[in-house]
């Protein structure tokens, strides 16, 4: 199996890329994607901002690890402009998996705009590993760049702290993908459920006979993840098991490290180099190791058909730079709208019906999302979202039992007034964007819907998402 490895080929963005001055926060976009259209701040009437005085405060939430290998459950929490955020996550995921980045900037941005800068690099991440990582090993040095860059360290409110973010997004949505890795990483995660556990304790460090116990295990387990598919899925879900339930990112990249070590050793050329690497970004292993196997497996065409000539996507590296400009334009107007409008102004896109696969904590409500905004019972359902969390410190408020909110003295006329929007203004179609009718589905067919034409062969890959 021969690699050809091509980093030194692939243009780099420069820093003028990510610099502020590069991506004017324009006031005369009105449009998003050139197709989305909003009335003008003129006629909209709005005030130069609606920002609340006061001084700025440090919000400390509780982070789930996306990238953990079963994921986080979590109950129904609203975003900024009030989409439910594991919808939005989902949203981004189906639109990276589509190349469709107008749309994948906008539910960056949202995420951005809720204060979750950080969870939108990790979704940024995911969609990588998942679908990109294998066709674009060399795109990893690019976003560890852009996420290490200092207008990344900026705190939100800034919006320039998403503009790398941005630019990375624009720039890797729509390149070569493949679906392998989200499949392989979903018949690991069926498979984790029902295997036993292997005592990691076997070959622990602290002597050479156990540390060499240790590597002919990982040898072994490597031979089995080298077979196929379904034997891959199973010899990872065992690597889960033996970390335990709910492992932190350290105990279970400790556990994988073995495997992981191998499976780089045997990449040929600079490629185990560039594998090597990918260690860095990702806080969980799985989504990692399940793009390592796909790349390994390309060239040969073993478990996938990528239509081309080439497993690697050599094409430049270019952000986009007008859509970045849109989205932080849009992103700027609502800003300055008064809290009914900026509703109004941002909702653009609908969350797309076809997530009804994935489990979605809507599903724990008992009754339709829709009527919850529409009956005013949204307020608690934000708890934890840091750009209502600082919205509600900004006015006094505390949040108590249940998401319940107080508020002293004229803190809540305060609140009403610079942040809450008045939902029986919005039109019935706009609330609806955000929380449609989302029918129960299958996995399968939300690939196969939003896959393109390279599709990997049925007979392996359906017995991944055996449900």
């Amino acid at each position: 199996m021969t690699y050809l490895w091509v980093c030194c080929l692939a243009p780099r963005l420069s820093r003028q890329e990510i610099d502020p001055d590069y991506v004017p926060l324009s006031e005369s976009d009105s449009t998003f994607g050139g197709r989305m259209t909003n009335k003008s701040d003129e006629q909209a009437g709005v005030p130069e901002t609606m920002e609340a005085p006061g001084v700025e405060l440090e919000i400390t939430v509780a982070k789930p690890n996306v990238l953990a290998h079963g994921g986080v459950k979590r109950s129904v929490q609203l975003t900024a402009h009030l989409y439910e955020r594991k919808e939005v996550e989902m949203a981004f995921q189906t639109a990276a998996l589509q190349g469709k980045m107008d749309e994948g900037l906008y539910w960056l941005m949202e995420l951005c705009e809720s204060g979750w800068v950080k969870e939108a690099w990790d979704q940024l991440w995911l969609a990588y590993y998942d679908f990109y990582a294998a066709h674009n090993p060399h795109f990893e040095g690019e976003l560890m760049e852009l996420m290490n860059s200092e207008l990344s360290q900026r705190k939100y409110p800034d919006l320039k702290a998403s503009i790398p973010l941005l630019h990375g997004a624009s720039a890797l949505i729509g390149r070569q993908r493949s679906p392998g890795a989200w499949l392989l990483r979903q018949g690991v995660l069926t498979q984790a459920g029902g295997q036993g556990t292997l005592g990691s304790g076997q070959g622990t460090s602290g002597s050479g006979q156990g540390t060499l116990e240790k590597r002919v295990d990982a040898e072994a387990l490597v031979d089995r993840l080298l077979l196929g598919p379904v034997e891959a899925a199973k010899g990872l879900a065992t690597l889960l098991n033996s970390a335990g339930p709910n492992p932190n990112p350290d105990h279970l990249w400790s556990v994988f490290q073995p495997s992981y070590e191998e499976l780089v050793s045997r990449a040929e050329g600079e490629l185990n180099g560039a594998c090597n690497a990918w260690g860095r970004a990702g806080e969980s292993p799985l989504p990692i190791m399940c793009a390592l196997l796909l790349m390994l497996h390309l060239e040969e065409q073993k478990w996938v058909t990528t239509g081309g000539d080439s497993m690697l996507d050599l094409s430049p590296i270019i952000p986009d730079r007008e859509q970045v400009k849109s989205v932080l334009a849009l992103a700027r107007r609502a800003r300055k709208s008064d809290p009914t409008d900026r509703l109004i102004w941002w909702r653009q896109l609908p969350i797309p019906s076809c997530i009804g696969c994935f489990s979605l904590p809507r599903s724990q409500l008992n009754e339709e999302l829709i009527d919850v905004l529409q009956e005013g019972k949204w307020l608690e359902l934000t708890a934890g979202c840091p750009a209502w969390e600082r919205a509600i410190q900004r006015c006094g408020g505390l949040r108590g039992g249940r998401g319940k909110v107080v508020f002293g003295g004229d803190g809540h006329a305060r609140f009403e007034r610079c942040w809450k929007p008045d939902l029986d203004e919005i039109p019935h179609k706009t609330l609806a964007l955000g929380a449609p009718e989302i029918p129960v589905g299958k996995k399968i067919r939300w690939l196969w819907k939003h896959c393109w034409t390279v599709r990997p062969k049925p007979d392996l890959w359906c017995q991944l998402l055996a449900e």
